[in-house]
This record gives structure tokens, sequence and C-alpha cells, in this order.
């Protein structure tokens, strides 16, 4: 079914599934707010005092020439064609006015946003000062307070299990996949500071292993996207250069556990680059083969010391391609379902943010030529409405509004931005 043909389709409860899920940015507070097909009755929405506990539903009669609220508490409102009383905006008796669309709100829960990392331990981290700037960096992402909402998890590579010897034999680390599933920093929300203990705890150890560190964070992110299926879950694995030891451990075939990850089980694979990316540095280099592997486009090149720069530049510059990943979560909200008895239609779905002392009903924009628009994600069954999504412009507005701002869904007024198409 293609977006022209659901879009004149009204869908009830069941068929729309959970509530509104905010977008893990920010801590941005979600609310819906509904006033949908499947009643006559006007609606207005007030800003205090003058519903009866079940939303700002009214239901508009005459009495002595007055409207008079449906609570039975006598409550008048104006009948001169003002569209406000007070400071609430009211439903003038003759319908004049069209009636609000947020007569009913209810909080919602965020859309989780998971991000699995792997990060290479292996004894080359300890030149140029690679392995003390990527643990700040990641210490320091880990407790940053723009993660909110987000969960991680950490997994080392190589592992090494307690009393085994790690030598130039290579005998310690293990190559079995399955020794990577159980993360270093199992699942926890951010922001953390339950990371940094573990981190500064860690040490080096030969061998890269990158291969079964990989399948491992990969069914690590799989049962993740089973417990949250509209989570949005990313892989992201940060080394200096090539696979080392085991078998079955060649760039080739990295890039194939990636693609695996990526094409079957849905899961975007990162890959940070610890290192420069030249002809001196084939190992780096190599690692945009698994990046494009895992259908993210390339890795991000961190510079060293060896570069010419130093211990600093290199925290600030994997700092900021964790950022940059973190950006790629997006703000994604589900499709609200409807109060019971209503129905949804989704030509008639606004969005509604909140930032800075002010409020904006957000555009509808398919391609997000208005960055400051939304959209719809559609299921891969045809065309079917999923998601919501804000556009790049409004979702870094939402997620640096943080808790201070909102983001509200109204139900049953003609989508701002026309119909979607």
């Amino acid at each position: 079914m293609n977006l022209r043909a659901w879009r004149t389709r009204r869908v009830g409860k069941a068929s729309v599934g959970k509530a509104v899920a905010a977008a893990w940015a920010g801590g941005s507070l979600v609310a819906i707010g509904f006033a949908c097909g499947g009643s006559s009755t006007p609606v207005s929405t007030f800003d205090g005092g003058f519903d009866s506990g079940g939303g700002s539903r009214l239901d508009a009669t005459r009495h002595d020439g007055n409207v008079k609220s449906a609570d039975g508490g006598g409550k008048l409102h104006p009948t001169d064609g003002s569209t406000h009383f007070g400071d609430a905006p009211v439903t003038p008796p003759d319908g004049g006015l069209e009636a609000a669309c947020a007569a009913h709100t209810t909080p919602a829960k965020r859309i989780p946003a998971y991000l699995v990392f792997v990060m290479d331990r292996s004894d080359s981290m300890k030149q140029y000062g690679k392995w003390p700037a990527c643990s700040a960096a990641l210490e320091a992402f880990f407790d940053d307070p723009s993660t909110q909402g987000i969960y991680s998890s950490l997994t080392f590579m190589p592992f090494v299990a307690d009393g085994a010897v790690d030598d130039m034999s290579h005998a310690g680390y293990s190559c079995s996949s399955t020794d990577y599933v159980t993360a270093a920093v199992p699942t926890t929300a951010l922001p953390s500071a339950r990371f940094k203990p573990v981190i500064e705890a860690e040490k080096l150890a030969l061998g890269t292993p990158t291969t079964p560190a990989l399948e491992g964070a990969t069914a690590q992110a799989v049962a993740i996207k089973q417990a949250n299926p509209t989570a949005k879950v990313l892989i992201v694995l940060a080394t200096d250069g090539y696979p080392a030891g085991c078998t079955g451990n060649s760039v080739k075939d990295v890039a194939k556990a990636a693609h695996v990850a990526a094409t079957t089980d849905g899961i975007p694979v990162y890959v940070i680059g610890v290192g420069p990316d030249n002809s001196s540095n084939e190992g780096i280099s190599n690692l945009d083969t698994v990046a494009e592997a895992g259908t993210t486009h390339g890795a991000f090149f961190i510079p060293t010391e060896v570069d010419g720069g130093d211990a600093g530049i290199t925290e600030e510059a994997f700092l900021a391609a964790v950022h940059q990943i973190q950006g790629s979560l997006g703000c994604y909200y589900d499709i609200p379902a409807p109060p019971a008895g209503q129905q949804l239609d989704y030509d008639k779905v606004n969005v509604v943010l909140s930032a800075s002392g002010k409020k904006a009903t957000l555009s509808y924009s398919a391609d997000c030529s208005d960055p400051s628009g939304w959209h719809y994600e559609e299921t891969t069954d045809g065309g079917t409405p999923e998601k919501i999504v804000l556009c790049d412009t409004a979702c870094a507005t939402a997620k640096k509004a943080g808790a201070t701002g909102s983001v509200s869904i109204e139900l049953g007024c003609d989508t701002a931005g026309g119909i979607p198409k």
C-alpha cells in the first residue's frame, strides 16, 4: 500500500501500535494531543481550569445565549465571536472556529536508542598516546548529559580470561565470539559514571581478534533489538589497525561480519580508525571496507601523535566522531494510537515543538528539504507509516532544548505543510 493509498484511510487503535515515544535526544518531554474522528462534539483546548479532569473536552450547547461547559459546572463562555476567554481558546457556538486539536493529552515514553561499543585494547594502542586519549574520550562521552535517552554497552578486545597466559604466543586471548557476547559494561542508561572505573582498570593485551569481537557484539545488538523492536541499535567498532591472530580474521572476514550485522540483522556498523588514513597505514585505510560493508559509508580516522598531533587532539577528534555517530540516531517518535473510540487519520497529524520559550507547529517535509520539518518513516510493506521523524534542524533544536523543551503530537487537524505524499 503506497503513501497516497494509506493517506485516505482512517485506521483504528489496534492498527497503529504503541503510544508515542520521544526521541533519545536531550531529555525532551513528549506529550500527545488527541482530537480525532468518531465524535461530532466540538473540542476546545484550555490553558487551565475549564475541564473536569478528563482532558480539555467541551460539549458546546446553547444555554441562555452562551456556550455552557459539558461538565455541568455552569462555566460560561462568550458567544460574541471572540476566540479566547482570558488566555484560553474557546469554540464559539455557531461553528465559526475550528475545534482545537489537543483535547486529550498524555505523556509518552521515549523510543530507546542503543550504542554497542567494541573498543580495541590491543598492545599497539599504547603507541603514540592512543589508549589514554581514546579512553578519556569514551569516559567523557558516557558521562555527557547530551546522551540522555541513550543506552550503551562496552566490550573490549581482545578478551583474556582470568589466569590465561597473554604473551607473544597469543595463547591468552579468545578467538571465540561467545566470549564477546557478554560486555565488560552491560547495557546502561546514559549518562553514567559506571564506565569510567572499568575503562581505567583495563590493561592492554596482545592480539586483535576483530571478527569474533564483532560477531559477539552483533549478538548483543540482536538481543537488544528483539527486546526493543522499535529501538535504533548501532555498533561502534574502534580500532587502530589490522585484525591480528585467530583464523577467519582477515579484513575481508571482518567486512563480511559487518555486512551480516547491517543487512541481515538491521544493525549498522560504524568504524573509528585510530591512526592516519594514508598509504603508509594500510591497516587503517582498510577499515573503510569494513564501514562500507556495515552500510555506514566509510570509517572515521583519528589523528595521533605520529601524525604531528598530540593526545589532546586525538581525544577531541575521537569524541567528535562518537558525537557524530550519536547524531545519526536522529529524533524518532512512534505514531500514537488514538483514545478508545477514536480513529486516526494520517492526514491530520501535527508535530509541535516547544523550545526557548517558543512554540512552533512543524511543517510536513517528506524529503526534509525543510530541515525544520518532519516526515513519516514508512515500513517496508508498501508504504505504511511507522514512525515520525524530525528533520535535522528540528531534531537539533529538540536536543539543545533538553528537559526545558517539549515535543507534542496533535491529532485531528489537517497536517501543516500539506497532505503527506
